[in-house]
C-alpha cells in the first residue's frame, strides 16, 4: 500500500489461494513485486525466494519499522535479482539475495 501511494499507483490487493500473479502494481509500466520486512536490521538486504518464477520487472524493498510505518528501502531489476546466486538464508530457503548496498534509491520525485 505504501509504495502505490508513493507512485500513485493502483496496488493488486485481491487475495489469491495459491499467491499472486508474480507482482502487486504497476510502477510507470514496470510489474513490480514488493518485498516487505520486518527485521530491527538497519540496512535490510532485499530477499526474494526462488521457488516462484519471478515474473516482476522490479522488485521494491519495503521495511516495516514500526506498527504501520514502512520505510522505502530500495529496489533492484529482475536482472539484478537473477543475477545473484541463490543462498539458503535465512533459514533453510534457497533465496536471491540483494544486499542493501546493491538497491537502487527510490526517487522521491
Amino acid at each position: 500500500m505504501a509504495v502505490a501511494k508513493a507512485a500513485r499507483s493502483e496496488m493488486d490487493d485481491k487475495i489469491y489461494v495459491r499467491g499472486d500473479p508474480g507482482h502487486d502494481l504497476l510502477v510507470a509500466e514496470y510489474t513490480t513485486d514488493v518485498k516487505t520486512t520486518a527485521t530491527h536490521i538497519q540496512q535490510p538486504d532485499l530477499i526474494v525466494p526462488t521457488d516462484r518464477k519471478l515474473s516482476a520487472d522490479l522488485y521494491i524493498l519495503a521495511h516495516r519499522i514500526a506498527g504501520r510505518k514502512i520505510r522505502l528501502v530500495g529496489w533492484a531489476d529482475h536482472c539484478t535479482i537473477t543475477d545473484c546466486e541463490p543462498k539458503r538464508e535465512p533459514g533453510s530457503q534457497l533465496n536471491y539475495i540483494v544486499p542493501f548496498e546493491e538497491l537502487q534509491p527510490i526517487p522521491t520525485e
